[in-house]
């Protein structure tokens, strides 16, 4: 831990949605709607130059670290669970909130606060259920690319989706991305 800075807790974590209209998927087809459910820890930089992206394999949710505030869980989140990688973000922690400004984001198609097939379909009212698009994982990068250029977060981790970014036309144009 760095001189100065304590290792500590988030706590009053706010999941949030943010959304899209009309996104084209690589099939061709579209969603009316898209929703991604996202958090985030520490601040972003006047620079906007300390953003991580952080991504889940099918660990269920878009919560990471620290605990909800009362009331302001995500969709699938239970009220003061932890988040999944509760051990490794936060002040003092390897991902140090002190220093990064991190999003983590809730992957299209998961039934766990995104869009997908429990979600209620815009045109009929009723959930997607089996008539939902099928999703590739260039539909998800793409997904959580307009999320990206909200805050120009700089390193994804997580499962494919590093690799889908670097090899994908979607990333020209971004910083280069380290895998982990």
């Amino acid at each position: 831990m760095k001189k100065g800075y304590s290792r500590a807790e988030l706590g009053g974590i706010e999941s949030k949605l943010f959304t899209a209209r009309d996104f084209r998927l690589e099939s061709g087809q579209s969603l009316p709607v898209l929703e991604l459910a996202y958090e985030t820890y520490g601040s972003l930089s006047p620079a906007r130059d300390n953003a991580i992206l952080m991504v889940h394999g099918y660990t269920s949710s878009h919560h990471a670290a620290g605990r909800n505030a009362p009331g302001k869980q995500g969709r699938g989140v239970a009220a003061g669970a932890t988040g999944w990688f509760d051990g490794l973000i936060g002040p003092g922690k390897a991902v140090d909130t002190n220093h990064s400004f991190v999003v983590s984001v809730n992957a299209l198609g998961s039934a766990h606060g995104s869009t997908g097939p429990n979600c209620a379909d815009p045109r009929t009212g009723k959930p997607y259920g089996p008539t939902f698009p099928d999703i590739t994982m260039r539909d998800i990068v793409a997904a959580e690319k307009l999320l990206v250029d909200l805050a120009r977060t700089q390193e994804p981790r997580g499962g494919d989706r590093p690799r889908r970014w670097a090899d994908s036309s979607l990333s020209s144009g971004l910083p280069p991305i380290r895998a982990s």
